[in-house]
């Protein structure tokens, strides 16, 4: 009968941000129904809130830098994926900002770009100079103007 709520196909431990989110949840069933005097008292008064620790993430080896790139270059679209690649390791970027980036977003020569993130906010990103000779390679061969998206799937 193992895994998580005896689903036996849930056999992952769960993260700690979902473990505090049990314990939300339970606590204000709990009292609630104490304030609804069902019980006398929660049994989640002695119980304190699991610490949530942000989690760290790790950055790629060069290893795994090298294989990305590697694959962009032999895939069907090797000027657009690693344009792609090398944008999105320079940037931090959002795959959705990154999807909605138009030409006019771009500014090569100061090797940036305006991006519209979460909460439509607006943002400027820095990429580096092989980022900016990979868009250069691609876009050189693309037809558009300047609404234009960066990368399309044609």
């Amino acid at each position: 009968m193992g895994g998580h709520w005896a689903n036996a196909l849930m056999t992952n431990p769960v993260r700690p941000t979902t473990v505090r989110t049990y314990y939300r949840y339970l606590s204000s069933l709990f009292t609630y129904l104490v304030e609804d005097e069902v019980l006398p008292e929660s049994p989640f008064r002695k119980i304190r809130a699991p610490l949530v620790r942000p989690e760290l993430v790790r950055p790629f080896a060069q290893e795994q830098l090298k294989a990305l790139l590697v694959a962009a270059r032999r895939s069907s679209h090797p000027k657009r994926n690693e344009a792609i690649v090398l944008l999105l390791l320079d940037t931090g970027l959002r795959v959705s900002e990154l999807c909605a980036l138009r030409r006019t977003h771009l500014d090569l020569h100061e090797r940036r770009c305006t991006v519209l993130g979460k909460g439509n906010k607006k943002r400027m990103v820095h990429f580096g100079r092989d980022s900016a000779k990979a868009l250069w390679k691609y876009l050189g061969e693309q037809p558009g103007d300047d609404t234009s998206p960066v990368f399309s799937s044609d």
